[in-house]
């Protein structure tokens, strides 16, 4: 029987769990729900696991080697902190699932990723600038078109994400600047705000096994943005629904595929797009280590439009671990 360890973060093992102002910077972390789903399902494929609860700092005795480890972790870092596992599992020679400490780096910098995807040129992204931390300048904001929203950096699952995210004047921008790097101790993104259909969609597999799930539209019942809040609920309080238009479905699976290969991402990977009202593709970010609750996560909600059951989509998604 294959021997995996299935290590994890809790959210209430995060500093910032208890503190009132800490808003959502814990939402990157799982819920025991989430990581009970991946245990059995892995049970069901017959893969021996060992659970190993991970705080904060590493605990080095997890890693002995040999046997392959599956991290769900998002750890705590800036930009590095999804690379961490990824990281120490190179170091140890230890076989791991999800993509490399590269891409873990480079598609948690928002701007980077920006740059990189551009270069791909199979989608369109917005024009974007990054505040920094201690430069307060209206020239960092040249190029930039209003409206546009704001969020932090390096941060993923809609965290610092609402509808007061979206400027539509230089006062709202600078101050919505400051909250976020107040807030959350990091650089911020601003980027042309693209109205239309918020669509995400997952990807399965490494290189030329790479394969589409199905993307999805979401429903944001008048709002502006797909934010934590909407993120977090069931499937059946938000709106979920498949993309009618069959030639726009092809071409974001199309544009899916090249944008996670183009960037090296392995195993799988959850891409979030925005489709303008003239049926063009812009990028918004990739997350290469999304979520796996198979109600709430995204990914899942993609991969269950595309006709997988869970047990056969994660069998698909730790295929390549599995045969290590």
């Amino acid at each position: 029987m294959k021997k995996v360890k299935l290590l994890y973060n809790l959210r209430e093992d995060h500093p910032k769990w208890h503190q009132s102002d800490s808003f959502d910077q814990w939402a990157d972390w799982d819920i025991e729900e989430t990581v009970h789903h991946v245990h059995e399902a892995l049970r069901e494929l017959e893969v021996n696991v060992t659970p190993i609860r991970i705080k904060y700092p590493v605990d080095f005795l997890a890693f002995d080697g040999h046997t392959p480890i599956i991290s769900l972790c998002e750890m705590i870092g800036g930009s590095f902190r999804e690379a961490i596992i990824p990281s120490i599992c190179e170091a140890a020679s230890t076989a791991y699932a999800f993509s490399t400490p590269e891409v873990m780096l480079t598609t948690l910098d928002k701007g980077l990723c920006n740059y990189l995807v551009r270069d791909l040129g199979v989608v369109k992204v917005p024009r974007w600038s990054v505040s920094r931390v201690g430069y307060r300048n209206q020239s960092e904001f040249d190029g930039i078109y209003f409206p546009c929203i704001i969020k932090p950096l390096h941060e993923g699952s809609g965290i610092g994400i609402s509808d007061s995210s979206v400027a539509y004047d230089f006062d709202t921008l600078q101050s919505t600047c400051s909250s976020i790097k107040s807030i959350y101790m990091q650089d911020v993104l601003v980027q042309e705000y693209i109205p239309g259909k918020e669509v995400t969609v997952g990807v399965i597999g490494t290189g030329k096994n790479s394969q589409s799930l199905a993307p999805i539209e979401m429903d944001l019942k008048g709002h502006l943005v797909y934010g934590f809040e909407a993120k977090e609920r069931p499937a059946e309080k938000i709106i979920v629904s498949s993309i009618a238009d069959k030639s726009l479905e092809d071409r974001i699976k199309l544009a899916a595929v090249s944008i996670h290969n183009g960037l090296g991402c392995r195993d799988c990977s959850r891409i979030d797009l925005r489709v303008s009202e003239n049926g063009e593709i812009h990028f918004i970010e990739i997350n290469p280590l999304p979520h796996l609750h198979p109600k709430i996560g995204d990914f899942c909600r993609s991969g269950t439009f595309a006709g997988f059951q869970y047990t056969d989509l994660l069998s698909r998604v730790f295929e390549r671990i599995l045969k290590a």
